[in-house]
């Protein structure tokens, strides 16, 4: 049988811009959502800010179609 110990581990992540290494939970992500009328798309973006810097770090990136 499988368990769940921890499902909100910190994951792990550098900055590209100041090279901070930042340990992040799933409650500090953020989403954003734009409609691409092109390709028929909402496209969802998930990011970071880093609070040193203030640079956007992007997680993922993924699109559902309409």
């Amino acid at each position: 049988m499988i368990k769940i110990v921890n499902n909100s581990m910190p994951r792990r992540i550098r900055c590209i811009k100041c090279s901070t290494e930042l340990e992040y939970e799933y409650s500090d992500i953020q989403k954003n959502k734009e409609d691409d009328f092109v390709l028929h798309m909402t496209i969802i973006t998930s990011y970071i800010y880093c609070p040193i810097c203030k640079e956007k770090i992007t997680l993922g990136q993924f699109g559902k179609e309409w």
